[in-house]
């Protein structure tokens, strides 16, 4: 997820991934986050809480890994949660469910939008991003609440490059 408060991010599940040419699981090496301070400096209505930024990255082994989908099914759900009691920060002046509907040029106008919740695969913003979903419901996340996840997912095409574990530093790709 991308931003929540000074709680635990908590990860119940990651559900599945598919990936490599094949759609057979890829080199997966593990999980790892980064986590920075939000600045709430120029934010229209300032949140009272000390956010903090984390961003969730899948490991790969290799260079020609790729990853398609992050998905969660009856027998392998996907939660996604914090224990803070707020939840994960959504900006009330247009947040985004995804990184394909994250409008980057708003931030500008409404810098708390920078520091929204979403899921992708890779990239950050709209900008030359494919990410598509599927049975996914952000109303509960959208509010601060978990995304959980027991018929959907959320994916690109085999064809698109935005899942190549090549595509970023250290054989990684964001997830959240």
């Amino acid at each position: 997820m991308k931003t929540l408060s000074n709680g635990t991010l908590l990860v119940a599940c990651m559900g599945g991934v598919l990936g490599s040419g094949s759609l057979a699981t890829a080199g997966i090496s593990g999980y790892s986050y980064e986590m920075s301070n939000v600045s709430q400096s120029g934010w229209l209505v300032p949140d009272a809480r000390d956010l903090v930024t984390v961003d969730i990255y899948m490991n790969f082994e290799n260079s020609t890994d790729f990853l398609v989908a992050v998905y969660g099914s009856a027998a392998t759900p996907l939660n996604l949660m914090t224990d803070d009691a707020s939840g994960f920060f959504q900006s009330t002046n247009g947040s985004a469910d995804t990184s394909a509907t994250f409008n980057e040029a708003l931030v500008a106008i409404n810098p708390s939008m920078a520091a929204d919740s979403w899921v992708t695969i890779a990239r950050t913003s709209s900008t030359d991003n494919n990410l598509l979903n599927v049975g996914l419901d952000f109303t509960a996340f959208n509010s601060g609440g978990a995304l959980t996840v027991d018929n959907g997912s959320w994916f690109i095409t085999p064809d698109d490059t935005q899942g190549s574990a090549n595509d970023s530093l250290c054989y990684r790709i964001l997830l959240a």
